[in-house]
Parts: structure tokens; C-alpha cells; sequence
């Protein structure tokens, strides 16, 4: 209070205006990193977490998303891999808002002995992974994608082709030990 007597309305109301720039700041990365890593993925598991991401997108989009987790809704799996998938996913739909010209998308995630599998497959355009691979271009996404899954053990694999369209994304991921909740 007795600085506020002591500085001009100049200072103050620019003093005023760095708080709410740093308070715009604080909520832009509060929400970041939610989208990066939202609290619902530790607090309820990969499955809650794919559904809101699907369901968010498709809102905000207009694409159609299908998902199917193999009956393993309850299922939690190592920390790394939950987020390397929700990542894949959130990436991969990225993708194909901006360049698929999709309309329907299916994520799928099924486990085979000690393997996880994520998969998401959209109808849109395609395109032609020789032509990426002879001009030794991957795009920043494709790039991001295939080293979360390396981070977290696993490999991801493209599939895609411009004549037939669309693409198909799939993770897989070596498990250790998983736990029902």
C-alpha cells in the first residue's frame, strides 16, 4: 500500500499489465501441458484419455472417430507407453486434419501376449512414402511420432499410399507386466 502512494498511475498501470501478461502466460502453459500430458491420462489411464482426445477433436473438426480398445478399458500399462501412444494419437490426428482430407478415422488398440498395439487408420488422400523416403524428408510430426515410440520401446510403422488413400499409423509396444484398476 505504501508503494502504490509512492508510484505514478503511469507505473502502476503498466505494472498492471505485466501481471496480466504473466498471468496469460501461467494459463497457456498450465494448458499445455495438459494437452501434453493431461492429468485424466494418470488419473483414469490411457483408455479415458484416447476417448477425450478423440471426442475433442472430432468436436472441433468434424471428423468422424471411431474407436475400439479390445475390451481392455480397465487396463493400465507403464507410464512411458500410456503417454508415447496418447502422444502418437494426438500427432497423428493432427495430421490428418491438416492434410488428409479425411472423414472418418479408426483408433484401435489391442494387446497380443506381451505387445500393444495402437493403430489408427483414416480414409482421407494418402500419400506416397517412396517420394518422402527418395527425398529424405520426413515431416517434423512423422518424425515425432516415431521417436516417442522408440523412447518408450516400441517401433511405429506407416502405411500409406496416395493412389488408394489413406493412412495407417500403428505402435507397437513390448509390455512388461500390466496391472488391471
Amino acid at each position: 500500500l505504501a508503494v502504490e502512494k509512492q508510484i505514478s498511475d503511469e507505473t502502476k498501470n503498466k505494472l498492471d499489465d505485466a501481471l496480466a501478461v504473466i498471468s496469460d502466460l501461467i494459463g497457456r502453459v498450465r494448458n499445455l501441458s495438459l494437452r501434453l500430458r493431461p492429468s485424466m491420462l494418470d488419473d483414469f489411464g490411457l483408455f479415458p484419455a484416447l476417448v477425450w482426445l478423440a471426442d475433442q477433436f472430432s468436436e472441433k473438426t468434424g471428423l468422424e472417430i471411431e474407436y475400439t480398445f479390445s475390451e481392455m478399458d480397465e487396463r493400465r500399462f507403464a507410464p512411458e507407453v500410456e503417454t508415447a501412444i496418447f502422444r502418437i494419437a494426438q500427432e497423428a490426428l493432427t495430421n490428418v486434419s491438416r492434410h488428409a482430407e479425411a472423414k472418418h478415422v479408426i483408433i484401435s488398440v489391442d494387446q497380443d501376449l506381451d505387445q500393444l498395439r495402437f493403430q489408427l487408420e483414416d480414409d482421407g488422400c494418402g500419400f506416397d512414402l517412396a517420394e518422402i523416403s527418395r527425398q529424405r524428408y520426413i515431416s517434423t510430426g512423422i518424425s515425432g511420432m516415431q521417436e516417442r515410440a522408440r523412447m518408450a520401446g516400441g517401433m511405429l510403422h506407416l502405411i500409406s499410399n496416395r493412389k488408394s488413400g489413406g493412412t495407417k499409423i500403428i505402435a507397437e509396444f513390448v509390455l512388461g507386466e500390466t496391472k488391471k484398476h
